[in-house]
């Protein structure tokens, strides 16, 4: 580990002497640099490289918690000269990552599974929603929350994305509308995207990295790229060996021309990947697809909580992913001792089957099922 740092250091230096030379040259005609996902064997690379660089062409805007990985501005240069560093196992570009465009249609009652009274409804299950956040809304109990995107330094939902799944998740119960799945569970707001659904992998893996930090039980992400990152990969895993269950939208390219169409993170194997069904238990035509696939929920026309202590109705996998984090906190409130891979099988072997796992997974959820 000693000689990996000693190269690094070297590494550094050169990185030094190259960009020092570059601006001595010329400080005007500077080479533009990017956002890149730096991923380091150890923390002591991390440490070293942190602590060592001092030029301008190099700026380390972010350190994560639990994954050896830092957020730097670079140079296509000195890029370079990472990626050929023993010390750095990964290196990638901070790709852009959008909200799917989200049908919008009027409002109606959406059936949500009724509870026995001796059901606990999601008590005491920690919940880290990673969406545009969650606006106030009358009928959502937010505990806490936290913004990474820097331009909105607040977790309140500017979109209505957020706050449409926290709804189906934890939405309160009242005469006037549908009640969320476990209303009691412990709901935290994670910013990762903006008012415009937009964010990056830095801003997700952030989210993810948020979560294990602060102990959540359950993720859930009804959002999603076709963007494979190591970073985002790690973190995910990490999240997962630290207990987490994570649950994510599948994506809506069902109508995409290929052999798989499921998005990143879902597609990774710590992740439970939903798809939509609409009421006829049809899958959607937009709902993603593939070996990935594990379980179906309804996903067309979902009635929830949305901006302005309004209701919408909205539809996509994003919408049915929510239902399954539902689900798992009530599973998650009721047998406290179950992991979080006991859940998820719980969740799976207990699905309706539908047809071809290849476009349905193992089936329907089915709540009633898997609190049995």
């Amino acid at each position: 580990m000693k000689r990996r740092v000693h190269v690094l250091i070297m590494t550094i230096l050169m990185i030094v002497l190259a960009t020092g030379t570059a601006f001595a040259d010329n400080r005007e005609d500077t080479e533009d640099t990017e956002e890149y996902l730096v991923g380091f064997k150890n923390e002591a690379a991390v440490q070293a490289f942190s602590n060592n660089v001092t030029t301008s062409a190099v700026e380390v805007q972010h350190e994560y918690e639990n994954l050896p990985v830092i957020v730097s501005e670079l140079s296509t240069e000195v890029a370079q000269l990472l990626e050929n560093d023993p010390s750095v196992e990964f290196i990638e570009k901070n790709e852009r990552v959008y909200l799917d465009p989200l049908v919008m249609n009027n409002i109606q009652e959406t059936d949500i599974p009724k509870l026995e009274e001796r059901m606990k409804r999601g008590d005491g299950v920690k919940i880290a929603v990673l969406d545009t956040g969650i606006a106030s809304h009358d009928d959502l109990h937010v505990i806490d929350g936290v913004s990474f995107v820097s331009v909105e330094p607040f977790y309140r939902d500017l979109n209505g994305h957020g706050t449409h799944v926290a709804g189906t998740i934890a939405a309160q119960e009242n005469d006037e509308a549908s009640t969320g799945i476990a209303p009691n569970v412990e709901l935290y707001a994670v910013k990762v995207l903006n008012g415009l659904g937009a964010g990056s992998i830095a801003s997700i893996t952030n989210g993810v990295d948020w979560a294990i930090s602060n102990d959540m039980d359950i993720i859930n992400m009804s959002l999603g790229t076709n963007t494979d990152s190591e970073a985002l990969q790690r973190a995910v895993e990490r999240a997962h060996d630290h207990g987490i269950l994570i649950i994510a939208a599948a994506g809506n390219s069902g109508e995409a021309d290929k052999q798989h169409t499921i998005d990143y993170p879902a597609r990774y194997d710590s992740v439970v990947a939903v798809g939509a069904v609409d009421g006829n238990n049809e899958r959607a035509s937009f709902s993603s697809y593939g070996e990935q696939l594990e379980i179906m929920a309804p996903g067309v026309e979902i009635h929830s909580t949305f901006l302005f202590n309004r209701y919408e109705r909205l539809s996509g996998t994003s919408m049915a992913s929510p239902h399954v984090t539902g689900a798992a906190a009530l599973i998650k409130s009721n047998n406290p001792e179950l992991t979080n891979e006991q859940i998820r099988k719980r969740l799976n072997t207990t699905a309706t089957p539908l047809g071809n796992p290849f476009y349905y997974g193992h089936g329907l959820l089915n709540v009633d099922a898997a609190l049995d």
